[in-house]
């Protein structure tokens, strides 16, 4: 690996917030270590890491289960229930046996939490401070009132103290490898590190009034009192932004990367990534697709928070625009916005051209007003169809037979709408002569024409089928066979081994990849490129409805039911993803572009405002319906029961739900 392949930061300065008490969030303690059931953390590489792992105390001689970090094998029903992600939590964690309710509050540079542990439950707690800093000095105590003490650069003096009931009749150890509080039939557990945290009455009040200004502010934003939603519709509404800001984490490390050619990875950073996760127990880390749907919520809560997960983002920024997809930092993850925050939007904006300029330079196609995603294996014959991380779909089928030659809708798209965006950041933050430096972009990009020449399916109104749609639609372009399928093969030389490989029973051809519609050919309706009185935005409206396409009792499915990759798992070992579930931030997206032309005047109106309220109603009765019988927002949806499916608890975009039942779907 030469320093040529090796990505270099941007040479910006790092954006930051110029304020007096952006030193102090680096001292201030939060719920930021995602992947834990409980852990506190402040948002600097050097903070100490506190963290609770426990276990039922087995009643014979045995290796005991011990929970700690979030996993969908603990079988454990978790999550925060009301949180703001920056100054308290309320979790309860419910099992089999028990189950242990947590308030965390912070105070100064300190913190205090509350565990309740339901009665005659025999659970073994292990509290845990951990340093980071070589030069932080701990000290063991031999008291629960001062059962860590000692010296950090970062905090200076802290204590760690356990004020609990009863205490005679608890019993604990106190060792640096094996710090305990055994629980029996304990109902109060009170945890403080430093002098500024508060305790007892002091602690349920402060508690208290950092709730009701969490419900008040949660009103005023999403106004859901008075939409006639029912007990469990508003409780799974307030879940959903709770587990959205309480699963906000911090990381600081490198980031594994490959270069093309390489053999190996190499490091690149360090970086700090201050982010919001789509899962604690899966998915426990930043990821950049994700990121933009779930600050479509954060900002709407709180928009300075939201500023400050996009400037960490952006902070991560290779010199030539690049920003990782995916970000694994560190040993443990291996109101007025514009005019409030000027400086920093003009920041941002550096960076967004960067990053927009290296989207159009590296993702172009060999056509001029193409684009094609890269990665996309060629010479695998063990996937059904080769995967296409870079869009964030993954799954999603595209032309079989990946080329230099193929095309795809849903980043032509993008970059449209991503023209328009830089359009008017441009009339905000560059000099008068340069404020129409991306209208010529605007043009280029969302002609309509254009868009229709590349990927509008126009063949079967001449009578040339290229393969199985039957009706007019968007579609990815590229060397493609309808007819491919995994076939089960002996191993040769094996005894009764076997494998999967894929089969190409027709030859591949250039042409348009319709006998997929799905997700993908939704985005000219989703970023709104399409006329109001279009034949296309009648025609996509009309799919979009179809049963035996779309259209479900829970939301939109991702794939139609007539394509032959519905459903279908790409390998043996991987299966459908992207492939007939329903996906919460694509209905989002769906729901945006049907209220953008429902309130158009025109031949789509009317069905347009039918179907937004028809798909709003299906996807929230279901999500509640689900999140009442399990308890959990899941990752996506089955189309043919509607039972979550997944990652769970899935605090990502599956939140947006919030949004929707709001009626705040603007993109």
């Amino acid at each position: 690996m030469t320093e040529k392949q090796r990505p270099k930061p941007v040479k910006f300065k790092s954006v930051t917030q110029p304020r007096p008490k952006q030193i102090s969030k680096k001292k201030k303690w939060g719920s930021y270590r995602s992947h834990t059931y409980f852990g506190l953390r402040t948002r600097d590489p050097r903070s100490p890491l506190f963290g609770m792992m426990w276990y039922e105390q087995p009643e014979v001689l045995r290796r005991p289960h011990m929970k700690h970090w979030c996993d969908q094998g603990d079988n454990l029903n978790y999550g925060w229930y009301s949180a703001d992600g920056r100054s308290f939590g309320r979790q309860n964690i419910t099992e089999q046996v028990g189950s242990i309710s947590v308030d965390w509050i912070n105070s100064g540079e300190g913190w205090s939490a509350r565990l309740l542990v339901a009665p005659r439950t025999r659970y073994a707690v292990v509290f845990y401070l951990m340093a980071q800093d070589s030069r932080a000095i701990f000290r063991v105590g031999h008291r629960l009132r001062e059962i860590i003490n000692g010296q950090t650069e970062l905090l200076g003096d802290i204590r760690l103290a356990i004020n609990i009931r009863n205490e005679d009749n608890v019993s604990f150890s106190s060792l640096v490898w094996d710090d305990e509080v055994h629980l029996d039939h304990l109902d109060e557990l009170l945890l403080m590190n430093t002098v500024s945290a508060v305790t007892g009455e002091r602690f349920q009040h402060e508690l208290s009034r950092r709730v009701l200004d969490f419900d008040n502010h949660f009103e005023e934003c999403f106004r859901l009192n008075n939409k006639n939603y029912s007990a469990t519709e508003l409780q799974m509404a307030k879940v959903a932004l709770s587990n959205m800001l309480g699963g906000i984490g911090y990381w600081y490390g490198y980031n594994r990367v490959y270069r093309n050619g390489a053999s190996s990875t190499i490091s690149y950073g360090p970086h700090e990534l201050f982010s919001a996760v789509p899962s604690r127990s899966y998915f426990p880390r930043g990821f950049l697709w994700d990121e933009g749907f779930h600050n479509l919520l954060i900002h709407k809560f709180d928009p300075e928070l939201s500023l400050e997960i996009l400037v960490s983002w952006f902070n991560t920024m290779s010199e030539d625009g690049w920003i990782p997809r995916e970000m694994i930092l560190g040993i443990e993850a291996e109101a007025k916005f514009i005019e409030k925050h000027g400086a920093i939007m003009a920041g941002i904006y550096r960076r967004l051209e960067v990053w927009y300029h290296w989207l159009l330079k590296t993702q172009a196609g060999e056509e001029k007003g193409t684009f094609r995603w890269r990665g996309r294996n060629a010479t695998t014959n063990e996937e059904l169809n080769p995967k296409t991380l870079a869009s964030g779909l993954d799954d999603y089928p595209r032309a079989s037979h990946p080329s230099q030659n193929e095309y795809h809708l849903d980043l032509r798209c993008w970059l449209a709408f991503s023209s328009r965006v830089m359009n008017q950041l441009a009339q905000l933050y560059e000099e008068e002569k340069y404020r129409n430096k991306y209208a010529s972009d605007v043009s280029y990009l969302g002609d309509f024409s254009d868009l229709i020449r590349l990927h509008w399916d126009k063949n079967k109104k001449e009578g040339l089928t290229y393969f199985s749609f039957t009706s007019l639609a968007f579609f990815d372009y590229g060397r493609h066979s309808n007819s491919v399928r995994l076939v089960k093969k002996l191993r040769e030389g094996s005894r009764g081994q076997f494998y999967f490989e894929r089969s190409t029973l027709s030859e591949p051809r250039l042409g348009f990849v319709d006998d997929v519609f799905g997700y993908n050919s939704l985005f000219p309706l989703m970023l709104k490129l399409l006329p109001p009185e279009s034949e296309e935005l009648g025609y996509t409206l009309t799919n979009l409805l179809n049963p035996e396409m779309l259209w479900t009792p829970y939301g939109l499915r991702s794939v139609s039911r007539s394509s032959p990759y519905y459903a279908a798992r790409n390998t043996e070992h991987d299966p459908p993803y992207w492939r007939g579930y329903i996906w919460v931030n694509v209905n989002y997206m769906v729901l945006s572009a049907l209220k953008h032309y429902g309130s158009i005047p025109g031949s789509y109106q009317t069905i347009a405002i039918q179907a937004f309220h028809e798909l709003k109603d299906n996807l929230v009765n279901n999500m509640a319906r689900e999140f009442n019988r399990t308890g959990y927002i899941w990752e996506n949806y089955d189309d043919q029961s509607g039972h979550g499916h997944g990652s769970h608890p899935f605090n990502g975009w599956s939140s947006l739900i919030l949004m929707i039942m709001s009626d705040d779907v603007n993109v």
